[in-house]
């Protein structure tokens, strides 16, 4: 074996290294992110003009008609994630919003004064930065 053959067979293997090391720290990134998702007692709290209206748990596929005197949103639990289904708002922002699992996420229809926010479980007390 020359020494050429023998430089290109040790890039070979820390090419593959490199590969699973990089395997490896995307696999756990993508799990992590699973696990986040499916927080248990994870909930959306739905308020109109500040006020909750309503608080539903993302555990049970529901769908909740939010019915007031600015419009009516029609809010779908799916999957441990909710959306927007249908609106009456001349925009449909928030039925084109995409779906919301994690805590923090938002959704809102200026038009009807709706926000719809995700929290967790407990709040915590360390904030989403620290986390």
């Amino acid at each position: 074996m020359t020494l050429n053959q023998k430089s290109n067979l040790k890039l070979l293997k820390n090419d593959l290294i490199l590969l699973i090391i990089i395997l490896l720290i995307g696999s756990s990134l993508l799990l992590m992110l699973k696990l986040k998702k499916e927080e248990a007692g994870a909930r959306a709290v739905i308020s109109i003009d500040g006020k909750v209206y309503k608080e539903i748990s993302l555990e049970s596929d529901t769908e909740l008609i939010v019915s007031t005197t600015l419009g009516t949103n029609v809010v779908t639990v799916k999957e441990n994630e909710v959306y927007v289904s249908c609106a009456d708002c001349p925009d449909k922002i928030c039925v084109n919003h995409a779906h919301i699992h994690s805590k923090g996420e938002t959704i809102v229809c200026l038009p009807h004064k709706m926000v719809i926010t995700i929290e967790g479980k407990e709040d915590s007390e360390i904030d989403s930065v620290s986390e």
